[in-house]
């Protein structure tokens, strides 16, 4: 992806503020992230030196989705925001971070400071849903301009990577891999374990490979603790934005379409995203932005060679064939080497200097 600099700012000394209100933007990883990358993208368009971030948890604007509103109910609102709060820390050049418990206290905030918004006001007010307007920006900034800013992974995360690989991965080759099993929300997206069990097993003996499973604790099957190629992450009691860091620093990633695993879409990372059955019925609202290739396949316009969504249910002949085909690509021979290298080295700092 192309890297930028914010441009010199055509807006005097104020101040940019995104605003994620929980009655339109809903609590869930995925629209996070892309909430963090549209904020960087509207911050190099107002050439702004940097962004303040606004969350606004009002309970008496109820979110459109019944299942986000539930999340809201019996004083729930802040539990379940700041359980995604520390994921902020993934955006460069981050000011302050506002959280306000009413709709009332931001307005009193737009009267006392003359701040450039987004999403609009107009939109907040019409409870705009904004991921897809994020993709459209993402692909007009990569198709257009050099101004493609991108999220990042601050340097103590990376020290913690490189110390939970050299424990629990190298020296094979760590893949992520999104897992979701959740019971109340959207279950046909839910990956089909035995599908994954199964490709798992093929790979053992014939990859050197690690697979890292993010997912929550309570969709973990214990099936997966029973495969020697398998590393849950939650057995080591990561947190979220850790579990997004190994998704950023192993050498590719597979799984779900969903949380963690919808971080490598705005890089250059090899990925497979997996079981989007979501994707077809909402074609309309993803316009150019999303590429179908067959009944199986499609991509985001955006995307490079190694990057795949897959619009059918989990099967493990998709996902070793789309495992072998990143395997035998030029990136993972590069990390091959890297990992053939490190052995021969004495230290995590030492062995691992090249995933910095």
């Amino acid at each position: 992806m192309p890297d930028c600099k914010p441009k010199q700012s055509e807006y005097g000394s104020r101040r940019f503020l995104a605003v994620y209100d929980l009655s339109s933007q809903p609590y869930s990883i995925g629209d996070i992230i892309f909430f963090l990358q549209g904020a960087l993208l509207k911050q190099a368009e107002f050439g702004t030196p940097q962004i303040d971030i606004c969350f606004i948890s009002d309970p008496a604007r109820t979110p459109l989705d019944r299942h986000f509103a539930n999340l809201m109910k019996n004083n729930n609102g802040w539990h379940n925001l700041l359980y995604l709060l520390p994921l902020v820390q993934f955006t460069p050049n981050l000011g302050n971070v506002l959280l306000l418990g009413s709709f009332q206290e931001f307005n009193l905030l737009l009267s006392r400071a003359d701040y450039l918004i987004w999403p609009s006001l107009d939109e907040i007010l019409a409870k705009k849903y904004m991921s897809f307007d994020v993709l459209h920006s993402f692909q007009y900034h990569v198709q257009n301009t050099h101004h493609c800013p991108l999220l990042i992974v601050p340097n103590a995360l990376i020290t913690w990577v490189n110390e939970y690989l050299q424990r629990h991965a190298l020296p094979q080759v760590p893949v992520t891999v999104n897992l979701r099993n959740n019971p109340f929300i959207q279950q046909h997206r839910n990956s089909d374990i035995d599908a994954w069990l199964e490709f798992f097993d093929y790979c053992n003996n014939r990859y050197p490979v690690t697979f890292i499973v993010l997912c929550a604790y309570s969709e973990i099957d214990g099936r997966l603790r029973l495969r020697n190629n398998v590393v849950v992450a939650k057995d080591r009691n990561t947190s979220m934005e850790q579990d997004i860091a190994l998704c950023r620093l192993s050498a590719f990633h597979v799984g779900a379409a969903s949380g963690a695993g919808m971080w490598p879409v705005f890089t250059d990372k090899p990925y497979v995203l997996s079981n989007a059955v979501n994707i077809p019925p909402m074609l309309r609202d993803f316009g150019g932005t999303i590429v179908v290739e067959s009944d199986t396949y499609a991509r985001f316009s955006f995307s490079t060679k190694h990057q795949k969504i897959i619009l059918v249910k989990d099967n493990a002949d998709i996902l070793i064939r789309e495992f072998e085909a990143i395997w035998h690509s030029a990136s993972i021979g590069e990390w091959l080497q890297r990992v053939t290298s490190s052995r021969s080295n004495s230290t995590t700092a030492d062995s691992l200097k090249w995933l910095r």
